[in-house]
């Protein structure tokens, strides 16, 4: 493996996360809506893990975390992306505020939220909302929810992006349960990922989209 372009240290370290509901992820045969969510959260929550890892051995001064696997998560130190990232997070309260408003204008109301914490003052929300929408219509409006509830602002002349948190994770359920997610890290690896209940409800991902009604 490079490191910056060169081999390692000689005394670089990888971690192993035990995260066995990510590892499920793809050994479970037609899982439930319910358990291809609890995989989601699983594999978002061990790719939080990994980068806080890799930050808290620099900030330690000793040897350096490399890469670090388990289940689904897994990733790697690279130059490309800084080391103890500061995100411009809003509070908690000014957060939960703003999904509320979002809320009333996509119709859908908070059905669970978790603020995760892998520094004393940075946070990365697990939104879970439900919604009586039709399925179809309100997944068109996941992009538009997200950059409301987790905006990015850019300085074009400095190249520079600032992300709001380090990690998102966005969830949909109605009265027959979830129906899509999406998540995304930043601290570590730009790594993102989503579900759906089924191929109607994520954008077409080649050059045929699917027969949907």
């Amino acid at each position: 493996m490079q490191y910056g372009g060169h081999n390692p240290p000689a005394d670089a370290l990888h971690a192993f996360i035990h995260a066995p509901l990510a590892s499920y992820k793809n050994q479970v045969r037609h899982a439930t809506p319910a358990q291809h969510l609890a995989y989601g959260i699983a594999e978002f929550e061990a790719g939080l893990v990994g980068g806080a890892l890799r930050d808290g051995f620099c900030s330690a001064g000793g040897a350096p975390l490399i890469s670090w696997s388990g289940g689904d998560a897994h990733g790697y130190a690279d130059k490309g992306l800084a080391l103890e990232q500061r995100f411009p997070n809003p509070t908690p309260a000014a957060f939960r505020h703003r999904v509320a408003l979002v809320g009333r204008r996509f119709g859908f109301h908070v059905a669970s939220l978790r603020l995760l914490r892998t520094e004393p003052e940075q946070f990365a929300p697990v939104l879970i909302v439900r919604t009586s929408r039709p399925r179809k219509a309100f997944v068109k409006d996941v992009g538009k929810i997200m950059t409301l509830v987790s905006p990015t602002s850019f300085a074009s002349h400095l190249h520079r992006v600032a992300l709001t948190f380090e990690g998102f994770f966005f969830a949909a359920e109605d009265a027959r349960g979830p129906f899509v997610f999406t998540f995304d890290q930043e601290r570590s690896q730009g790594e993102g990922s989503e579900w759906a209940a089924n191929d109607c409800l994520l954008p077409p991902m080649g050059p045929v989209p699917p027969k949907c009604p």
